[in-house]
């Protein structure tokens, strides 16, 4: 039970701490996307100076940013409360004001389902500990049965006295020789089939936890080539050539600010997937019982 605990709540903190760690980089996407709305609108009310604008279009520019700004605020709620529960699960070790350097995980090989599965059963201690209670049922039980037959001690004794010499030898057995124990082998047996029970019901939830966290990485992975083959470039080359249509008058402001938005979404939605992929790794250490 105790090594169960270890492995939970080590499998709590990493997954907290990888929760923190897009909740940084929320903050960070939030604050350079204001940095980038911010940028447009000084351009915009550069061009409605000049007389090439209409001040809509530096409303629309204004409103962009306070948009912005509300994203900073929400992202930095949310970061605090990534904090407060890694906090938490560190017993308050970390105190108020920290931050966490480091990098999401991936894994460092393939995933081989039936060898993870393998190693789960023989190393995990969940179901070490249910394959050690059937093993003593197991023993138990034969125990029982064997002491059907009742144990016959030889007796035997030899006598000396006066020249006159005996020798006694003779059995002992107990009684009631009828008494089979059929009480204590229904009970020892009854303790067995709870014992396979058990021990079948761990193998079944340990299995179905690789399987489903085995996936769960594999979705990850198959979502992050996707961002990083194509998605990512091509979203930072259309906010590059949006911004630099629009410094020459052959790109709107609305061009700009989508480009600026779906840039911001994607950055965002990659770095979700890198969490869900370090989380779906950490769910799936627990499962196996290691790293």
């Amino acid at each position: 039970a105790l090594e169960d605990t270890r492995l939970s709540l080590l499998a709590d903190v990493k997954i907290s701490f990888y929760h923190l760690l897009f909740g940084q980089r929320d903050v960070e996407l939030a604050a350079q996307n204001v940095t980038n709305v911010e940028e447009v609108l000084r351009t915009v009310q550069a061009r409605v100076a000049a007389g090439e604008a209409t001040s809509f279009d530096s409303l629309k520019a204004g409103v962009e940013v306070q948009k912005a700004r509300k994203e900073v605020a929400r992202a930095n709620n949310a970061l605090l409360v990534a904090k407060a529960r890694l906090n938490t699960l560190t017993a308050g070790t970390l105190g108020k004001e920290f931050s966490v350097q480091g990098d999401f995980d991936r894994p460092r090989q393939g995933l081989n389902a039936e060898g993870l599965m393998a190693q789960a059963l023989e190393q995990h201690p969940a179901v070490r500990r249910v394959s050690k209670l059937a093993e003593q049922a197991d023993h138990t039980l034969r125990f029982e049965r064997e002491a059907r037959v009742p144990n016959v001690s030889v007796i035997g004794s030899y006598h000396r006295e006066a020249g006159d010499e005996s020798l006694t030898a003779g059995l002992a057995v107990p009684l009631p020789l009828w008494y089979r124990r059929q009480g204590e082998i229904q009970s020892a047996l009854g303790a067995k089939h709870r014992a396979d029970a058990e021990r079948l019901r761990a193998q079944q939830e340990l299995e179905q936890a690789i399987t489903q966290h085995a996936q769960e990485v594999r979705t990850a992975q198959e979502q992050l080539q996707v961002f990083e083959t194509g998605l990512l470039k091509q979203a930072e080359q259309t906010l590059t050539m949006a911004r630099t249509s629009f410094r020459h008058g052959a790109a709107s402001l609305l061009d700009v600010l989508d480009a600026q938005r779906v840039y911001r979404q994607t950055q965002l939605e990659y770095a979700q997937v890198r969490a869900d992929l370090s989380i779906a790794l950490a769910r799936l250490e627990r499962a196996l019982g290691t790293s």
